[in-house]
């Protein structure tokens, strides 16, 4: 049976799997932003956003930031370019 501590463990290693996968996504979407909608990138945004936020939660500033810095990079992406028309 586990305990507490290896249980939090477990989901924080699905957490972070969960993550890796979203910083692939994220990746993709910045390589290639005029694909998606300014709404998806939005959507993915909060997504990061609410990643953030479980890793304040967490103690863990470093990650945290990094989603805060990859949410920050998809709402510039979508926002509409200021040198275009």
């Amino acid at each position: 049976m586990a305990t507490a501590p290896e249980e939090q463990h477990d989901d924080f290693a699905k957490l972070a799997a969960i993550g890796a996968e979203l910083g692939a996504l994220s990746v993709r979407a910045l390589a290639s932003a005029n694909a998606f909608s300014p709404q998806a990138l939005e959507h993915v945004a909060m997504i990061h956003e609410e990643l953030a936020a479980i890793f304040d939660r967490a103690d863990n500033a470093r990650t945290a930031d990094a989603y805060r810095g990859f949410a920050r990079e998809l709402r510039e992406r979508a926002a509409p370019s200021e040198t275009a028309g």
